[in-house]
């Protein structure tokens, strides 16, 4: 490996540190009626947006995308869940 090479991956992870940092705190504030279905995708897709917007300025590091993935990945099933419970808790 080139010491280049040895370069970029740390700036990679010093942009991926400064993400992570920021995707911490409180990303979004989102309101869904977990009984409509519309709603419910509409959150995920406001939180989805929220960190693109937040990685934005990294886009080109493969670390911040695939931490921004996962993130979305959670986030997606977490709200999910929510939205099961209390739909659940209304039958």
């Amino acid at each position: 490996m080139k010491i280049t090479n040895l370069d970029k991956f740390q700036r990679e992870l010093e942009q991926a540190r400064k993400v992570f940092s920021s995707l911490g705190g409180n990303i979004a504030a989102l309101q869904f009626d977990p009984g409509d279905l519309a709603s419910v995708s509409l959150a995920i897709s406001r939180m989805e947006t929220a960190i693109d917007e937040k990685v934005a300025p990294y886009r080109q590091n493969p670390l911040v995308l695939g931490m921004a993935g996962e993130l979305k990945k959670q986030y997606r099933t977490e709200i999910t869940r929510l939205a099961q419970d209390e739909r659940a808790k209304l039958s």
